[in-house]
């Protein structure tokens, strides 16, 4: 009897730590700073006119995150300013590379013209609007960026959202989300709390991405996503965030087909 008694106290403490739960959610104040960091290897493959071409990207995005105002409904308003930018693309033999700290190096008129581009984005800010579970109530993502929204920092796994009741270890739960309210283009995820300590929590999260339309233009896309992200308990916010991509898009341009393939990896990194 002893034994079996010793053997029950034992498994006692595991049993309460398997149902030990938490409730995730964006506890910030006004006027909280994060420097966030955004790094995209992505490789685009498409068909245009019967010919092949595969480009690929590398981009590094640092951005200053300030929360600007919190409402009596707790929703939140943060301010996101570009501040660095680099970019290595290199498609048939031709290498375009920018780095906003060292702009106006390059003769080329291609390479000219892509850090005009992006040049413009430098210091300026977009806002994002959430509310304590991180649902988008609204976004100025294409007020700012208008045909750069590669560049956005609003990727899924920048912030995740969360269930509006405490979840423990092993527990899923399902999101969908409309990033951009110019497409139709929707992103199914299924959440999952894979881990939970004093101070932080590891979340996983896969779906799917589908589409037909990004911003009047016709383009019929689908694709899966997988990712994992390390998260500040006390804040509810990312740390950090890996993301892997997988795209199928088919678009129309003048009444040609233009069919493509993306594959990339984003990742995420909060100071």
């Amino acid at each position: 009897m002893k034994i079996k008694i010793f053997a029950l106290l034992l498994l006692f403490p595991i049993c309460l730590h398997a149902q030990k739960s938490v409730t995730l959610s964006y506890k910030l104040s006004k006027g909280q700073q994060y420097n966030l960091t955004i790094k995209n290897n992505q490789t685009i493959s498409m068909e245009m006119m019967e010919q092949s071409m595969t480009l690929k990207q590398i981009s590094e995005t640092v951005q200053e995150i300030i929360v600007a105002e919190i409402d009596e409904q707790e929703n939140i308003k943060l301010d996101l300013t570009y501040r660095k930018m680099k970019l290595n693309q290199n498609a048939m033999g031709m290498e375009i590379n920018y780095d906003s700290e060292k702009p106006g190096e390059s003769s080329n008129p291609v390479v000219q013209q892509v850090e005009s581009t992006l040049n413009e984005l430098i210091g300026k800010t977009a806002s994002l609007e959430i509310d304590r579970y991180g649902n988008a109530i609204r976004n100025s993502m294409s007020e700012i960026l208008d045909n750069n929204q590669s560049f956005a920092g609003f990727e899924t796994g920048m912030l995740n959202v969360y269930p509006e009741k405490p979840v423990a270890v092993g527990e899923t739960w399902i999101v969908k989300m409309k990033p951009d309210p110019q497409s139709d283009f929707l992103i199914n995820l299924t959440y999952k709390l894979e881990e939970l300590k004093d101070k932080s929590a590891v979340v996983s999260f896969e779906g799917t991405i589908e589409g037909t339309e990004i911003r009047g233009q016709k383009a019929v896309l689908a694709g899966s996503m997988t990712g994992s992200s390390k998260v500040d308990v006390r804040s509810g916010w990312v740390m950090t965030s890996t993301i892997s991509q997988s795209i199928e898009m088919e678009m129309e341009q003048e009444g040609m087909k233009i069919p493509m393939k993306m594959n990339s990896v984003i990742e995420m990194n909060t100071k």
